[in-house]
């Protein structure tokens, strides 16, 4: 019996793709690919695309994926020197063989479904969404005292609640990070957006202490799918090249929010009840409801529910949701390194950013909350400007190295653009905003300046983790970023709900001072990824699946 075979390589933008050359009843084999280093790169393939003739991987290689398409055996009669007849008859049974695809074909297809007018349509709703959770976080630190007076408690009582609310962002990444993974992007943005604006509501109706504290929780933990979601759906909609610069906008409302929280903050309680922060942020969240619904597609190439099995789809929904996968998951050091950077710098931006009220008014003599909310507009104004600068620095570096490589892309290479940032720019500013504190010298010009660096610098690092998180397990990308987001904002809890007792306590000078520890230890451990000097995710298992079962 004999057979034809055809061999097409399929190199794809960013990521590795077979896929069928023939519907007909062939048969395919995928191979290793043949050239390229193999070093640097890891693939972390999709269990559930390749069930549906598509295999992804979270690298580019020279060379491509080697597909062997077979058509089946035809018999040609008692002998192969048949009469020509026989021959005849028996060429003509071979069904032809289709033409092969053209390199990068399917991934040019993947990331030009929407024009570039679009993909950035649904940048800004991603941006407008991710404002929502972070600027809850602050938009009451500068109208702590009214709020405390209205139910009869002190400062710290209430600043507690923000830091069970970031929390509970902590907490609900994982949960979010998982139903996007097993039902797609659409269903976590929009049952997150909506949740919420109600949530939302209950804050500024609640009658006691504890109706706030209950629905500042349930905030907490709805919103953190919008910050979930957000990276995955640049994920996919963007080329590898492309995300960084895209990501940075939708990063950039991430972090101006609790900048500008407290400055909207400060204006309303001025002039107003503080009751009217919470009503302003539920009419934001009402506009993003209405965005996401009616404008946002869902963007995910492949979601888990439409590859399992009706009879199996409920058990194995449950399984995802066993948090002994999280655990395992960080337990790979590249991850959990990336997570403890990350982490630092939501401690750096809420312990920075928490204190403010009780440390600054009394040193500059402030007398209105608006003075203080005002205050917060330097780091704001930093994150702002620095949206135009660190995606694309971000995908400068990765650019600059594949080009050193000469056609290879590592995920790790964009952590290059944030390491002068994190390891000198952000230390430095900690230092001199802590101490100048501490020491009641440099007066409020110094200390504006030093704040919008340091928000600058944020801005130009987080573009670079985020979209690293991305790419490192590409069909896992939700359940990284969940895992990441819930670690972080545990960080972020920790440093909001200690900040002011810390300085109380030590001063501001030293609080500082720890911070740029942390930030400094996890700016060797990124270097330490880059270099390739702790084993990577996808060198020992591929998928979270086979992590589970590893655990």
């Amino acid at each position: 019996m004999a057979s034809k075979q055809v061999t097409a390589a399929v190199a794809v933008d960013g990521a590795q793709r077979s896929g069928p050359l023939a519907e007909s009843s062939s048969s395919q084999r995928t191979l290793a690919p043949s050239s390229g280093s193999h070093d640097d790169e890891d693939k972390a393939p999709d269990n559930d695309a390749a069930a549906a003739g598509v295999q992804q991987t979270n690298d580019l290689e020279k060379g491509g994926v080697l597909v062997v398409a077979s058509t089946p055996d035809v018999p040609h009669g008692p002998s192969e020197k048949g009469d020509g007849a026989e021959r005849k008859a028996s060429t003509a049974a071979v069904p032809p063989v289709p033409p092969a695809p053209a390199p990068g074909a399917h991934a040019e297809l993947m990331y030009s479904r929407y024009s570039p007018a679009r993909k950035r349509f649904f940048c800004f709703i991603l941006g407008l969404c991710g404002v929502l959770s972070p600027l809850a976080t602050t938009g009451c630190l500068t109208a702590l005292p009214e709020i405390s007076s209205t139910f009869h408690t002190t400062g710290s009582i209430i600043n507690i609640s923000n830091g069970l609310y970031t929390g509970a962002m902590g907490v609900s990444a994982f949960i979010w990070g998982v139903t996007g993974a097993l039902g797609g992007r659409r269903i976590v943005l929009f049952t997150s957006v909506i949740t919420f604006f109600f949530f939302s509501l209950g804050s500024a109706l609640s009658p006691n202490l504890a109706g706030f504290f209950v629905f500042r929780i349930l905030s907490g933990f709805s919103g953190t799918g919008l910050l979930v979601c957000g990276p995955a759906v640049v994920g996919d909609l963007y080329k590898p090249t492309e995300r960084g610069t895209a990501l940075s906008w939708i990063m950039s409302g991430t972090l101006i929010g609790p900048a500008v929280g407290p400055t909207i903050g400060g204006i309303i309680v001025t002039y107003t009840s503080w009751r009217n922060i919470y009503w302003f942020q539920t009419a934001l969240a009402g506009l993003a409801s209405v965005l996401t619904v009616c404008f946002l597609p869902e963007t995910s190439h492949s979601r888990r529910w439409d590859n399992m099995p009706k009879e199996t789809r409920l058990a194995e929904t449950l399984a995802a949701f066993n948090p002994v996968r999280l655990a395992v998951l960080f337990s790979q050091p590249d991850l959990l390194l990336i997570a403890l950077a990350s982490s630092s710098l939501l401690w750096n931006m809420y312990a920075f950013f928490a204190p403010i009220v009780y440390v600054i008014d009394p040193r500059l003599h402030f007398t209105k909350p608006l003075q203080a909310g005002l205050f917060y507009l330097a780091p704001g104004c930093g994150y702002f400007v620095a949206t135009f600068f660190g995606g694309r620095y971000a995908d400068y570096m990765v650019k600059k190295w594949i080009r050193k490589r000469g056609g290879v892309r590592r995920p790790q290479d964009r952590l290059r653009a944030a390491i002068p940032w994190m390891a000198v720019g952000t230390p430095v500013c900690m230092l001199i905003y802590g101490w100048c504190l501490d020491k009641n010298k440099g007066g409020v010009a110094l200390l504006a300046v030093v704040m919008f660096i340091q928000g600058f610098t944020q801005l130009m690092i987080f573009p670079a983790i985020n979209t690293y998180c991305v790419e490192i397990v590409p069909n896992r990308a939700t359940e990284v970023l969940g895992g990441n987001y819930f670690i972080r904002y545990m960080f972020a809890a920790a440093g909001t709900s200690l900040a002011i007792p810390a300085t109380n306590g030590i001063g501001i000078g030293w609080f500082c001072t720890i911070s740029v520890g942390f930030i400094l230890c996890a700016s060797v451990g990124v270097l330490l990824v880059i270099y390739d000097k702790v084993p990577r995710f996808s060198k020992n298992m591929q998928t979270l699946d086979d992590l589970a079962k590893a655990g």
